[in-house]
């Protein structure tokens, strides 16, 4: 019968299913931490995108205010020209 060297069992056991097995683990371990860091990273970006977007919409309501307060000037401009032109049509009668 012949002898198996210890060096031929390591062999065997690496590249049999053990090896497989080994090789599965270290797979899935290295994968999950890619994945962890790819969810870590999109939280980031959201709580980004979610500052940008909370950054904006005050902008635009700062934005809405000043248009409605010029508005409402032109609205009050606008009256005090109609006043202005009834009594002056009503002097030149």
């Amino acid at each position: 019968m012949e002898q198996i060297s210890t060096a031929e069992k390591i062999l065997d056991k690496c590249t049999g299913p053990f090896g497989a097995l080994i090789l599965a683990l270290v797979s899935l371990w290295w994968l999950s931490s890619k994945f962890e860091m790819f969810i870590e990273k999109t939280i980031e970006q959201h709580n980004e995108d979610r500052e940008l977007y909370k950054s904006s919409i005050q902008k635009m309501t700062e934005q809405l205010v000043i248009n409605s307060e010029k508005m409402d000037l032109i609205k009050d401009d606008v009256k005090s020209l109609s006043e202005d032109v009834k009594e002056l049509k009503k002097q030149e009668e």
